[in-house]
């Protein structure tokens, strides 16, 4: 049974303005406020509702909604974490998701997902809201991608010995950086409509070409597109470089030996041909 009250909230510095909300008797640690909040709600628990319509048809778990209208189609899923207004509000089931920003998530049905963004800024609706967020992640997958550019000051990677096994030094790492081709290009716009993808010409690699002489470096998405780890090249770039130093360094010594040689022989030449020397000529 639910029951309808007013809640009206005032200390010192905090108000909050009176309005109408639901409050579950059913569930266990529920808490819902707003007009529609939970108002299909009968019984499950874990869940905070704040916004008119949050969560209006939810019957699930621990979902946290906030912000007018969030979550409202979602029904059986569970820990969902929506904030802003209509964020999250077509996903009906799914699950372990966080959408953070307007309209954030409003169109995407999957489960472990994360997406940021100011969405309504974007595209048209209802299918291009947050179609290209500027965040976009998969909790089980362990994956994140960023839609723009990202500025940071330092970048760590694990690198301890301690945490490696198997470790072995690189092999032909000249051979194989002779056999990469750098390119300009400039991104195809009818297949890519990410604000990251800048237009005019870049310069960079081609994931399917690496693959055949570097696969360690190109990762293969779900939809079998591929991205290149261009921060991995460093260590092969290094060990060609030195390789390329060692072959200079024997062709230096083999130089030498040479001119060595060849200063001994002109010295003979010289000794041959000084005052009273006959050289016969055959």
């Amino acid at each position: 049974m639910k029951t309808r009250a007013l809640l009206c909230i005032s200390a010192m510095v905090l108000a909050v303005s009176c309005g109408s909300a639901w409050a579950a008797t059913e569930g266990a640690s529920n808490n819902f406020f707003g007009i529609g909040a939970g108002a299909s709600n009968t019984g499950t628990g874990g869940n905070t509702f704040i916004g008119g319509s949050a969560g209006n048809k939810d019957i699930g778990s621990y979902n946290t909604y906030m912000g007018y209208t969030t979550g409202h189609d979602h029904t059986t899923g569970l820990g969902n974490t929506f904030i802003g207004a209509s964020a999250g509000y077509a996903n009906q089931d799914g699950e372990y998701n966080v959408f953070l920003g307007y309209g954030a998530g409003e169109y995407e049905n999957g489960s472990n997902k994360l997406i940021i963004d100011n969405c309504y800024t974007q595209n048209t609706p209802p299918t291009g809201w947050c179609s290209q967020p500027l965040i976009y992640g998969e909790f089980n997958n362990r994956v994140v991608k960023i839609d723009g550019s990202l500025t940071m000051i330092t970048i760590a990677t694990p690198s301890d010995v301690r945490y490696k096994k198997e470790v072995r030094p690189l092999d032909a790492s000249l051979d194989k950086v002779m056999q990469l081709t750098g390119v300009s290009y400039e991104w195809d716009k009818d297949r890519v409509n990410g604000a990251g993808y800048k237009t005019g010409k870049q310069i960079g690699l081609i994931a399917q070409e690496v693959e055949k002489v570097l696969p360690e470096l190109v990762q293969t998405d779900s939809n079998g597109y591929k991205t290149l780890s261009y921060d991995k090249l460093a260590p092969v770039i290094i060990e060609a470089i030195k390789a390329q130093q060692k072959e200079m360094r024997e062709k230096d010594a083999r130089i030498e030996k040479l001119e060595k040689a060849l200063e001994m022989m002109e010295h003979r030449m010289a000794a041959l041909e000084g005052p009273g020397k006959t050289v016969a000529l055959k």
